[in-house]
């Protein structure tokens, strides 16, 4: 029987008069009870996966993916989306965000003084 058909028993119990108020109550909190011991052993598992996956080289090859990815994105933007310079890449965008994105992303021909 899981805590929450107990608890349904016990209120049941209660409105028909089997039990009182305080056995009612006391019965409720050793529920409430097994519930958190449950709860906690549920987490302590989750815990104890997330450690084994964050170990060791796992957080190494995290690390290394994000610089990689890091200094290789210039290098792969023009090769994703074809453009060779920002100017290329803002003539053919219309919104005045997506041409600063343009600049932000490719590298500009014109010189900035």
């Amino acid at each position: 029987m899981n805590i929450e058909e107990a608890k349904s028993e016990l209120l049941a119990s209660l409105e028909e008069g089997d039990i009182t108020t305080s056995e009612y109550s006391q019965r409720l909190e050793k529920l409430l009870l097994q519930k958190i011991k449950l709860q906690s052993q549920e987490d302590e598992g989750v815990i104890s996966k997330l450690k084994r996956i964050f170990s060791g080289w796992s957080i190494f090859i995290i690390l290394l993916a994000l610089l990689l990815g890091f200094f290789v994105s210039p290098w792969l933007y023009s090769k994703f989306f074809g453009y060779k310079s920002a100017e290329q890449c803002a003539i053919s965008t219309a919104h005045k965000y997506a041409v600063a994105a343009c600049y932000r992303l490719y590298p500009s021909i014109t010189k900035s003084q």
